[in-house]
């Protein structure tokens, strides 16, 4: 299934990039390729993570990668990345 970012989804990365290199570019670029890795397997198994609390009728899922959790969507023909969080952020709030 092809998986796809949204641009909130996009701008986490981004963020997530500069908030790291500031200290360790290195560790920056290894940390943006696994969770691009993780969000490419979400297609092969969508369905095996748990639905965000309170989030079940909205279909978001949560995709655990080291520190961060991966929001995301099963839709018919697609995974909808939704946002790439700090694990330690607020996620009941996903706008």
């Amino acid at each position: 299934m092809k998986v796809i970012f949204s641009e909130q989804a996009d701008r986490d990365l981004h963020a997530i990039a500069v908030w790291i290199s500031g200290d360790r570019p290195n560790a920056a670029r290894k940390v943006i390729r696994a969770l691009q890795a993780k969000c490419a397997t979400l297609g092969k198994q969508p369905y095996v993570y748990q639905f965000v609390e309170g989030r079940e009728a909205d279909g978001v899922r949560r995709a655990p990668c080291s520190r961060y959790l991966i929001l995301y969507r099963v839709e018919v023909d697609r995974i909808s990345i939704v946002r790439i969080l700090d694990g330690a952020q607020d996620i009941t709030d996903l706008s």
